[in-house]
């Protein structure tokens, strides 16, 4: 009996210091470091080319990245964000990444009773252990919310420059998580990152062609300018959507050619030949045949740069033609194309495109005033005078 009585307390002895071992690894088996860090701030369109990542200024909307990131030892379950905070100035326009709650049937970031936005179950397994949440926001384009922006914007630009300009500037942006997994380290669920305010610049251009003769030299002067209330960066001209009838020097010039109708390059001097103290150049070498590019480089706020362009208009394209037109033109911005076009040319964000091209025409006509008709041109005159013989003819 004693014998029985002994085995069954050992074996009772020995299940429960299984238990007590096998309770803390249970435990353990059940917590998850999940983390959350502000990745970035920058243009979605632009992506990696966007010279203005972590900055954003008015009426811009830009991505805020967040990363999850779950150290382990197990899966993170019930993972939830918290309804970030930001400055009044910004407004979230979409989330992705996490589902947020619907209200009245509408997903909409900006209501409280929309959050938090989950995002579910982050795994432990290396290389499988983040999750991302993309938040759009947008910088306000109102006076009522910055007294410095004109109630017109964008037809007008602040008289300051936002980037430098404490009535621009934001506070900053705090997020958080939650998880039904038990957190050993929650100093981790929380983040705050404070971001800057990008320049705007309203860069124009002007083109003035005083003479036009064809199959002589026309000097025309190109003029871009800097309206502020920024700098802007890598001031570039050029015929970026070939609105032009010109044809570069050898060797741009295609095979085969015919310079009949444009205009045909003749030479190119200017800002953008500038050197420094030492007599090497600032900015591209030369302005050379326009659709090569012609770069000023930085223009402070107020501050023009000019391209002297020498070009000769050729006879018309045909014979037959009684009209033609000899188009020139020119596009103008800061990092040589328009802010959204996805490269990474260093661009300041140019909120007035309408002074960005210019393009200027020259109608050339036929004298066809020794017609019998009286000058009526082309085949209305022919049919004047066929109408006529057959008139007469009837008589």
């Amino acid at each position: 009996m004693n014998t029985i009585v002994s085995i069954v307390g050992k074996a009772l002895v020995a299940g429960l210091t299984l238990a007590l071992i096998a309770a803390p690894v249970a435990a353990q088996a059940a917590d998850a470091d999940v983390g959350i860090v502000i990745t970035r701030l920058r243009s979605s369109a632009l992506g990696s080319g966007d010279s203005d990542a972590n900055k954003i200024t008015i009426g811009q909307t830009k991505t805020l990245t967040l990363t999850l990131t779950n150290a382990g030892p197990s899966a993170a379950t019930g993972v939830k964000l918290a309804k970030p905070t930001l400055d009044p100035k910004l407004t979230m326009v979409k989330v992705i990444g996490c589902a947020l709650q619907p209200v009245a049937g509408v997903i909409d970031p900006t209501l409280d009773l929309a959050w938090p936005c989950t995002v579910g179950t982050v795994s432990d397994v290396a290389g499988a252990n983040t999750a991302v949440v993309s938040i759009d926001v947008k910088y306000t384009d109102k006076t009522a919310d910055v007294a410095a922006i004109p109630a017109d914007y964008p037809k007008h630009l602040p008289t300051v420059c936002p980037s430098t300009d404490a009535a621009f500037a934001m506070a900053p942006v705090a997020v958080s998580i939650t998880s039904t997994t038990v957190d050993p380290n929650p100093a981790n669920d929380t983040a705050t990152r404070t971001f800057a305010t990008a320049s705007i610049a309203d860069v124009g251009i002007t083109i003035a062609i005083p003479t036009f003769v064809i199959g002589q030299p026309s000097t025309i002067t190109v003029t871009a300018t800097n309206k502020g209330p920024c700098p802007a960066n890598d001031v570039w001209v050029s015929d970026f959507d070939g609105s032009s009838a010109f044809v570069p020097a050898p060797p741009n010039t295609p095979v085969g050619t015919s310079t009949l109708g444009t205009w045909v390059f003749v030479s190119s001097s200017g800002d953008a030949d500038a050197v420094d103290g030492t007599g090497a150049p600032l900015y591209t070498p030369n302005c050379e045949a326009i659709w090569d590019g012609c770069e000023f480089g930085p223009l402070a706020s107020g501050a023009s740069a000019t391209q002297t362009l020498i070009y000769t208009p050729q006879p018309m394209p045909s014979n037959d033609l009684m009209q033609t037109a000899y188009p020139f033109g020119l596009n103008g911005y800061s990092g040589l194309l328009p802010y959204d076009f996805g490269s990474n040319l260093g661009q300041t964000l140019d909120p007035i495109l309408d002074d960005n091209k210019v393009v200027v025409k020259h109608i050339v006509s036929k004298d066809v005033s020794g017609c019998s008709t009286g000058g009526v041109p082309g085949a209305l005159g022919l049919l004047l005078v066929g109408l006529a013989t057959l008139t007469r003819r009837r008589r």
